[in-house]
């Protein structure tokens, strides 16, 4: 399918990241705080890229490197004049992002505590499934709308990704083990209790408007210190909004609607003085 070289309004998706110019550093420093820190923030204005740059920069990323396995997480905000089946909770809005990724197996962990639903069990899941070698990157883009729901679906993903997060092994799987052992069953494989004490592999990028990053102190109660790992997305300087204007243009390959071309300099800089109001507006 041949694709245009600009996508408009819309923000780039990951099959365009080979069209995705200007935002290499802050991919690149995104994706550092990224493997370093389990849950980063990434805020900016409206309309700054945060939805590209996670898009065709670090999701690309994760899959080159295969450290993790990246999983776009977006919520519909909770309108209350609907249907409230339309409303789908958050938490369940995540679980179904993580199934839907891959069917999840059962394993040893449904033997031990069956029918138990929790975000921690399905990353648990994952990391079981491929041998602890591949992580989880959850990206929550628009995450500003999760407030739109009340505040018992706010409590309940907030307490969810916090013991995904940090909780290396819940009390109720130490407990059903307990039990097991009691009734003589057949207590699990070396193999298995080294993966079930392996710490979940899960990193989490909470993408939120500048504007709305105050409301994730409704959070810190489970997730301390939120705000402690962030990344500020900012305006294109100069150069990298000339190399977003012209990359794109010159890139080869068949699968582009038009053929490479060229801007002269007077275009480029015409264009980026309608962006940016003869320079009194940033890009």
């Amino acid at each position: 399918m041949k694709i245009h070289r600009y996508p408009g309004v819309q923000p780039f998706e990951p099959e365009q990241k080979d069209i995705f110019f200007g935002r290499e550093p802050d991919t690149d420093a995104l994706y550092r705080l990224i493997r370093l820190r389990p849950i980063v923030v990434l805020f900016g204005k409206s309309g700054a890229g945060k939805s590209s740059l996670l898009n065709a920069g670090i999701i690309p990323r994760a899959e080159a490197e295969s450290y993790f396995v990246p999983l776009r997480v977006r919520f519909k905000a909770c309108s209350k004049d609907s249907n409230p089946a339309t409303n789908v909770p958050p938490l369940l809005t995540t679980q179904r992002t993580v199934h839907s990724s891959e069917v999840l197996p059962n394993t040893f962990l449904d033997e031990l505590a069956p029918r138990y639903d929790s975000l921690w069990h399905d990353v648990k899941t994952h990391q079981i499934r491929h041998s602890g070698e591949r992580g989880l990157l959850l990206i929550f883009d628009q995450f500003e709308e999760l407030f739109t729901y009340d505040e018992d679906a706010v409590l309940t993903l907030r307490r969810e990704l916090a013991e995904a997060l940090f909780t290396d092994v819940p009390q109720r799987y130490w407990d059903a083990l307990r039990v097991r052992s009691s009734a003589g069953h057949a207590p699990l494989s070396e193999a298995q209790m080294e993966l079930l004490q392996q710490p979940p592999q899960l990193r989490v990028v909470l993408s939120i408007r500048a504007d709305r990053v105050h409301l994730l102190s409704r959070l810190d109660d489970y997730l301390p210190n939120i705000l402690k790992n962030n990344y500020e997305l900012g305006a294109l300087n100069p150069n990298a909004a000339e190399l977003a204007i012209t990359a794109p243009a010159a890139a080869e390959g068949d699968h582009f609607l038009a053929a490479p071309f060229t801007y002269d300099r007077d275009s480029v800089a015409h264009v980026i003085d309608f962006l940016t109001d003869s320079g009194r507006e940033k890009i």
